[in-house]
């Protein structure tokens, strides 16, 4: 039960640090920050003002002790990335992508998956911490707690591959090893993801994945203990699963968006896992974003209703994109930037002029 209290408390936590500067006020000792141009975390300019626990998350920040490494090294360490700027994509609940495809350095987040099902779905509460170390190039840890209980350790690498000419859509790929700790199984993830807009500054964006996935299947009947672990006659067993999971989302207001995700691993029976539902996402401030909602779930052969929470605190960083986009110019912006065969190719298909 200790792992149990654990989860529980550390996601009581992060929601109750998150409600506390849910919405932001302005210091007395702050300067005012310039007019936005899009999310924080996505390379855009920021007009919230600072919130009350800004001096809190800037102690806390992994990034001064990189930016004085980059520094003490010559590495890459000021505010202006030679990156394009990325289209501004939804982010999806459950499955998603580690930080945003085209995200810049510097960026951190921490959140708190809460999921709980009607039927023989585990309850399930997900840590996760993501960082993103370098430009297109970030990095994730989860703890996942089934049914109150430390199962699975899960590091992740993202690395985005390119955005296209007119800004309006972005690739990447993302593996994510799964080490199960009370079995020594070890399954995983690796997907391609590809996000579009119909133009850069549209409120519908989408973002599908395409890969495969490595699971261990059973082991979620509670014993006669009423514990959590392998019941008798509950059979485990590792499956190799097609993942091709498609999200939509609209941009109702600047600070809410409804969206819709639809998760499909594909093998026949029991191995088959199938999530679709509706949700919304809040984003009261540059700090902080929340989103919630639930539908249909099938879990080993079982359908049945979930409900997800999904708490997410974000530190942005300072960094920014190129100030002038592909887009503007009508051509890459620099040698380095020129596209290859396979991006020219994803561009004649999603709209590149």
């Amino acid at each position: 039960m200790a792992g149990s209290r654990s989860g529980v408390a550390l996601g009581l936590a992060i929601v109750g640090l998150a409600l506390a500067f849910a919405t932001p006020a302005r210091g007395a000792f702050e300067e005012p920050e310039p007019a936005s141009t899009g999310r924080a975390d996505q390379g855009g300019e920021s007009a919230e003002a600072p919130g009350p626990l800004d001096p809190f998350f800037r102690a806390i920040d992994p990034a001064r002790l990189q930016r004085g490494f980059d520094r003490f090294f010559g590495l890459d360490s000021g505010d202006a990335s030679k990156r394009p700027k990325a289209p501004e994509i939804g982010e999806p609940v459950f499955f998603d992508v580690t930080r945003p495809l085209g995200d810049l350095k510097y960026n951190t987040e921490l959140n708190y998956l809460f999921n709980s099902s009607s039927r023989n779905a585990p309850g399930l509460q997900v840590i996760e911490y993501e960082y993103t170390f370098g430009d297109w190039r970030a990095a994730e840890i989860d703890l996942s707690y089934f049914n109150g209980n430390l199962e699975i350790l899960t590091p992740f690498y993202q690395r985005t591959l390119g955005v296209g000419r007119r800004g309006n859509w972005i690739h990447g790929y993302q593996v994510s090893p799964d080490l199960y700790l009370r079995s020594g199984f070890v399954g995983g993830t690796a997907v391609y993801a590809l996000g579009w807009k119909p133009e850069a500054e549209s409120r519908f964006s989408a973002l599908a994945f395409l890969g495969a996935n490595r699971a261990l299947i059973g082991g979620f009947h509670p014993t006669p203990a009423g514990r959590s672990g392998v019941a008798p006659g509950d059979r485990t067993f590792g499956a190799w699963r097609t993942v091709a999971n498609l999200d939509v989302f609209y941009k109702l207001t600047e600070k809410l968006s409804l969206g819709f995700e639809a998760d499909q691993f594909i093998r026949p029976g029991r191995a088959g896992e199938y999530l679709d539902f509706p949700f919304l996402t809040f984003e009261p401030g540059k700090h902080a974003f929340f989103q919630a909602g639930g539908g249909y779930y099938r879990f080993e052969s079982r359908d049945q209703f979930t409900f997800f929470l999904h708490v997410n605190l974000v530190n942005p960083s300072t960094r920014k994109a190129e100030g002038t986009s592909r887009g503007e110019l009508g051509e890459p912006t620099t040698e380095a930037d020129e596209p290859g065969p396979v991006r020219r190719a994803f561009g004649r298909l999603l709209g590149d002029r």
